[in-house]
């Protein structure tokens, strides 16, 4: 099982942190600051539904691969239960890297000037309306991606059609021909 974890978590996104020398202080102070308002767990929420499509049919492969069969409402269980359980893990590391990436970015003045922007009243607003802007962009790009995908396919049947050498071989070439 916990392979099936290592695993799909592995798909999400490797999480990496570094030490930050005292140095650092004043600006380490306004990364953490910038990472909780717009890390904040409104926005994660979002994010986290957002990979649900990819989550969902990645731990049913996981556990298909393991000799698990779930029912589709038994899968969507599984999925909401390692979605909580991920999150506890997932919130407070990703603001460690979302912190760890402020700094690596922006120079020390330049926190302190974002950080003064959030402590503004329009900057309180922009923090606030995060998660909202998320889910309007992350929906925008579904629409977006089906749209690519569906003007791709055509392009990319024309050029498995071709002599093009794509570095497939014979085999599969020939079934991806298939594909239509």
């Amino acid at each position: 099982m916990k392979n099936i974890f290592k695993t799909t978590c592995v798909t999400i996104g490797v999480l990496t942190c570094s030490y930050m020398s005292p140095a650092w202080a004043d600006a380490k102070e306004d990364a953490n600051f910038i990472a909780s308002k717009l890390a904040s767990d409104d926005v994660i929420a979002v994010q986290l539904e957002a990979i649900r499509g990819i989550l969902t049919p990645t731990l049913q492969v996981q556990l298909e691969q393991s000799g698990i069969r779930l029912s589709p409402s038994s899968l969507r269980i599984f999925t909401d239960l390692f979605v909580e359980e991920f999150s506890v893990v997932f919130i407070n590391e990703y603001r460690k890297i979302t912190e760890q990436t402020y700094i690596e970015h922006l120079s020390a003045s330049e926190l302190a000037d974002f950080r003064a922007f959030l402590e503004s009243d329009s900057g309180k607003v922009y923090a606030e309306k995060q998660a909202d802007i998320l889910t309007s962009l992350t929906k925008a790009g579904e629409l977006v991606g089906m749209k690519a995908g569906l003007e791709a396919a055509p392009r990319i049947q024309k050029r498995l059609d071709s002599n093009e050498d794509l570095g497939f071989s014979k085999s599969e070439l020939e079934a991806l021909r298939g594909l239509n």
